[in-house]
């Protein structure tokens, strides 16, 4: 377990050295260029949502790991509301909504 911990904390630290990770924790930029980035993200968390609502999720199972698969996809699988109402409270949902 500890090896588990240890190889953890070097890729955490190796997560947070990367150039994105950086560049979003620059509080030199201005917030809004930093989450610029936030509505081109949509396709790939409604897609995200798709595969947790439709593909993960056998409610018909009685496998105790597909039931651990359900209860998690089930909630993952709604994550995407947030996504959207994080864009409109930070303004940057785009001309063509998305909501």
């Amino acid at each position: 377990m500890r090896q588990i911990m240890t190889l953890i904390a070097q890729e955490r630290h190796t997560y947070a050295q990367h150039p994105v990770v950086q560049f979003l924790r620059d509080a030199t930029v201005p917030p809004a260029f930093r989450l610029a980035y936030a509505p081109y993200c949509c396709h790939w968390i409604m897609t995200f949502a798709d595969i947790n609502n439709s593909v993960l999720r056998d409610d018909q199972a009685t496998d105790p790991y597909q039931q651990i698969v359900n209860r998690h996809a089930a909630e993952d699988g709604q994550h995407w509301r947030w996504y959207l109402e994080d864009l409109e409270r930070l303004h940057l949902n785009p001309h063509t909504t998305f909501t």
